[in-house]
């Protein structure tokens, strides 16, 4: 596995016996060979450089993208939409897309084109590309699992990209700022109670007093 950084290098400082050759809509594109994202996503990394040691996306929206890739493959298995076989090879993908073990795959930046396209292609092709690792088929083949056709079935990044927004946000809300606000304020009412409890035994915290005439 290639760490974040390594993720994050530039098409021109990879040797040219380290590529291989993928397809999209406007023509060949060579694709670090090592890496598991495809023409598209590999376009775009070439095309939107800006950013790139700051700004890429982290673990809650990778996992937030593989948990709606996983969904979006059930939902299309049960309505008959992909065969079971590939079902499984996108959800296994996928599974490890959640799990941590493919980040280094997700090197594009926040700032980019349309409705997140980019990196909804991303995930496309690195489950797609996963998948066919795992079925011993050749990477970038796009068979048995394509990119577009099975893993991005049904859907458009108009609908994905906030769908997956949603996930990291819930799953931010509950697994940090929630859980740490509870953590905080059991803490802080422990720390209040003892306080309470010492100035209670060394006198009143404080005094009601009349205001003077003066005061009035």
């Amino acid at each position: 596995m290639k760490t974040r950084g390594e993720a994050d290098l530039g098409a021109g400082m990879i040797d040219a016996g380290q590529f291989r050759l993928e397809e999209d809509a406007l023509g060949d594109v060579k694709v670090p060979a090592q890496h598991l994202w495809g023409a598209q996503t590999e376009r775009a990394r070439q095309n939107f450089p800006i950013g790139v040691e700051r700004y890429v996306w982290r673990r809650p929206v990778i996992r937030a993208l593989g948990i709606l890739k996983e969904c979006a493959a059930l939902a299309n298995g049960e309505l008959g939409q992909i065969a079971s076989e590939k079902v499984d090879l996108i959800v296994q993908a996928a599974e490890e897309v959640i799990d941590g073990k493919l980040d280094g795959e997700f090197p594009l930046p926040v700032f980019q084109t349309g409705s997140g396209t980019q990196t909804n292609m991303n995930a496309n092709e690195v489950i797609a590309n996963r998948a066919i690792q795992l079925a011993g088929g050749v990477v970038g083949s796009k068979k048995p699992v394509h990119p577009n056709d099975d893993v991005n079935r049904s859907q458009s990044s108009n609908d994905v990209f906030p769908a997956v927004m949603h996930v990291a946000t819930v799953e931010e809300l509950e697994n940090s700022l929630i859980l740490r606000s509870v953590n905080c304020g059991k803490r802080s009412t422990r720390s209040l109670g003892t306080s309470l409890k010492s100035s209670w035994l060394e006198g009143p915290i404080f005094k009601m007093q009349r205001p003077s005439r003066s005061a009035k």
